[in-house]
């Protein structure tokens, strides 16, 4: 089947848009003749994201589609129907939110994948945000390049091959949960992260990245809507901490997998939210005491390792205990001894 003679799923007049959309890509996949894996590598996301976007449970944004409908060699006039169709799709969720609301109880309860896009327009809507993180800080609170360094690693793991395939997704992606940061800055709006104190101790990135991510969590918790929090590694646990997961306003819970998914059912939202007032019992009085004990570990880290000062007193005795040297033999390693000498 060639170019524009491929069949497109819009037809079908019961799909919802991200199902026409996906419907339309999955067959054009199809009519190429290549693999979800095979497509995967060549676009740089991962092969459990082409399916969803397929099967109409994840939104893709307009540059995924660009480069995924270029990638199986569309005709331009596809290419453009295929991104208006995302286009359409984005500005549809601005306005009215999440799929979340139109989800129905099962889907609630077991959970939806949200891709990053969608997790920006909940959090949009949201005037509490509360985040529990075990093991990396929060993306709200990420530099740059605490960020890149996350996302290189997790595409490692779900794409892999050569870094340059995945590039350009990481930027984006880097570059959108900066985007997410601005929100910190809308005094309507109230933060409450709660993270473990191994969180600080786990090495993302160079020392001197560490550092200056520390003074960023300083900075951000100076806010007056923004409450930062630490369970110290001396606290007792009554259990294993879960994933890190968000808490957007009383409504739904974002869980961080391979994939983030949403819960909205208030069964879900209820057990989450105790879990986050539970560790919130358990953090450290002085924030900043932790934050200035971490700064100074990764300091040491940068410092040049001096060479150790010998002993004074241990010095003597060595010099007291060891055979006397002897006398600097003339000429060169060809002389021999004074004793062994041969006679003039």
């Amino acid at each position: 089947m060639e170019g524009g003679d491929v069949p497109r799923a819009a037809a079908a007049s019961d799909a919802t848009p991200p199902d026409r959309l996906g419907l339309e890509l999955a067959q054009l996949r199809h009519s190429r003749g290549m693999t979800g894996q095979a497509l995967a590598s060549s676009v740089g996301i991962s092969q459990s994201t082409i399916s969803k976007i397929e099967n109409g449970l994840l939104r893709p944004s307009p540059a995924d589609v660009d480069r995924i409908a270029r990638t199986l060699q569309a005709p331009p006039d596809l290419v453009r129907h295929l991104v208006d169709l995302a286009e359409r799709l984005q500005s549809t969720a601005a306005r009215r939110g999440p799929r979340r609301r139109a989800a129905g109880v099962e889907t609630r309860r077991q959970g939806m994948s949200l891709d990053q896009e969608e997790i920006l327009d909940a959090e949009r809507e949201a005037t509490l945000i509360r985040e529990f993180e075990p093991i990396l800080l929060p993306g709200l609170i990420q530099i740059s390049e605490y960020a890149r360094r996350v996302v290189n690693g997790y595409h490692r793991i779900t794409i892999g091959g050569d870094e340059g395939a995945w590039y350009q997704r990481t930027a984006e992606k880097v570059s959108l949960r900066i985007k997410r940061q601005n929100l910190l800055y809308d005094a309507t709006r109230r933060f409450e992260f709660i993270l473990m104190e191994s969180v600080l101790g786990n090495r993302f990135a160079p020392p001197e990245y560490m550092i200056a991510q520390i003074k960023r969590i300083a900075t951000v918790a100076e806010l007056e809507n923004v409450t930062v929090r630490i369970v110290p590694s001396s606290a007792e646990l009554e259990y294993p901490h879960v994933q890190g997961f968000t808490i957007l306003d009383d409504s739904l819970v974002v869980v961080e997998t391979l994939e983030a998914t949403g819960y909205s059912h208030p069964d879900q939202v209820r057990i989450y939210a105790k879990i986050f007032e539970e560790y919130a019992e358990l953090t450290a009085p002085d924030l900043h005491e932790i934050l200035a004990r971490y700064t100074r570990n990764y300091a040491e880290l940068l410092a040049p390792r001096r060479p150790a000062i010998a002993d004074p007193a241990t010095t003597r005795t060595a010099a007291n205990t060891a055979p006397a040297a002897a006398d600097p033999t003339p000429g060169d390693d060809l002389t021999p001894p004074r004793e062994t000498a041969a006679p003039g």
